[in-house]
């Protein structure tokens, strides 16, 4: 383990000679703003995104390296939620975290063209396949994930749609159609069962067994809005409108004359210091993706009412309180909106949503463990499970957001992963 940890670091030195010298003359501009970053420290973005990538390298359940020295396990191909240096204890990612990962690894391969980065994506999807319901016995269930494991009796939708996200990106990458039919079986579920079916919106927790379901109070959550992009992705893949009909707006619509006008009652397991979220879980990008197939300013303008609050509640590093994944997913956010605004010439000034960007991104370097010698923690982020920031434990929520983030904000390649554009045929 140890000479794996020290070619690692080796890796990695060698990496960062070369990105800060020759990649000086060969960065990437800044993707927008009036400050314009030295290419020293745009490189120091993809090198960020590179040592995730490792780090997702050292942590996947593999045949080469099985957790636990244990051959043959159900878990093949599985990443990693979070891992405590301290104690030297992981736990294993959920649906979501899977799926993170998932387009996380495909971005990076897209990047770099290292054939390492897909083959390990593919192993992921492996995994993800075994968490889809494919008996067709009880229709009520049949195209669900679960949320951790082939056992696992229930699912967050949410959490669902983010494995369908990455179900279609194994799809744009590779072309398999197996990946297309899970993505719109899927769909199909969520839409006939959480949408139009019987609860008309989706439930914070889905039980597959309906009596274990009627037990469960309900009400509507205002991050399962988050989902919307699912569907959106299944409409630009395919060019089926019934997927933002019956999928996209009916989410987007009811949230968004409300957006930071109107709480709704939320879960709120995310950020406590507000009804609306520094993490939003991609509600904000979801909504650009109605307001672009639509064209109605509602869905644009509820965004704007949120990244100008996340802008006022920026702490002066850069960081969002209540959210240690809100650096990225604020950001990630951010980017998106001053990109439909410059793509379509609106007179709106971007410039104070790339300084709160640019606060964010400087300050998620810092978050970054760079000097362990321990394999499951080099390359991570520093979050905690309570969503608060500390340096206790390496946390994929951090992780994977910010390889995405990062690789969009060196500016060499468009990434498609929680975003609206990049996915035209």
């Amino acid at each position: 383990m140890l000479i794996r940890v020290c070619f690692r670091q080796l890796f990695c030195l060698m990496f960062f000679v070369f990105v800060f010298t020759v990649g000086e003359l060969d960065a990437a501009g800044h993707p927008g703003g009036k400050e314009k970053l030295t290419p020293k420290e745009i490189t120091s973005y993809y090198y960020s995104a590179v040592l995730v990538a490792e780090w997702y390298m050292n942590t996947q359940n593999t045949p080469e390296h099985p957790w636990g020295e244990v051959s043959r396990s159900a878990d093949e191909g599985r990443f990693i939620y979070w891992y405590s240096p301290t104690h030297r204890k992981p736990l294993a990612t959920t649906v979501w975290g899977q799926g993170v990962g998932i387009m996380g690894l495909l971005a990076i391969h897209s990047r770099t063209g290292t054939n390492k980065y897909l083959k390990s994506a593919k192993m992921a999807g492996e995994y993800l396949k075994t968490l889809q319901i494919l008996d067709g016995r009880n229709p009520r269930n049949f195209g669900a994930l679960r949320e951790h494991r082939p056992q696992t009796k229930w699912i967050l939708p949410r959490d669902a749609a983010t494995g369908g996200m990455a179900f279609a990106a194994l799809y744009k990458a590779t072309g398999d159609k197996e990946y297309l039919y899970r993505l719109r079986i899927l769909c199909d579920w969520f839409i006939e069962h959480l949408i139009e079916g019987e609860y008309k919106w989706p439930l914070f927790r889905y039980w597959f067994d309906r009596g274990k379901q009627e037990k469960t109070k309900r009400f509507k959550d205002h991050t399962d809005v988050g989902a919307g992009l699912m569907f959106y992705y299944m409409y630009k893949l395919t060019g089926e409108k019934r997927y933002l009909d019956d999928g996209l707006i009916p989410l987007c619509e009811p949230l968004a004359k409300d957006y930071h006008i109107k709480p709704w009652k939320s879960r709120a397991f995310m950020e406590m210091e507000s009804p609306w979220g520094t993490n939003d879980d991609f509600i904000s990008i979801t909504l650009l993706a109605a307001y672009r197939v639509t064209g109605d300013r509602k869905y644009f303008d509820a965004v704007k009412r949120h990244v100008d609050w996340l802008i006022s509640v920026q702490q002066e590093d850069g960081s969002y309180s209540g959210s240690s994944a809100a650096i990225y997913v604020a950001s990630l956010s951010m980017l998106e909106f001053c990109r439909v605004i410059e793509d379509e010439g609106m007179n709106i000034d971007t410039e104070p949503y790339y300084k709160a960007v640019l606060k964010g991104a400087r300050f998620g370097l810092t978050q970054q463990e760079k000097e362990s010698l321990d394999v499951m923690a080099y390359g991570g982020f520093y979050g905690d499970t309570r969503f608060a920031l500390n340096k206790h434990l390496i946390l994929h929520r951090v992780t994977g957001y910010s390889l995405i983030f990062n690789l969009r904000y060196e500016g060499k390649i468009d990434v498609p992963y929680y975003s609206t554009y990049g996915w035209e045929k």
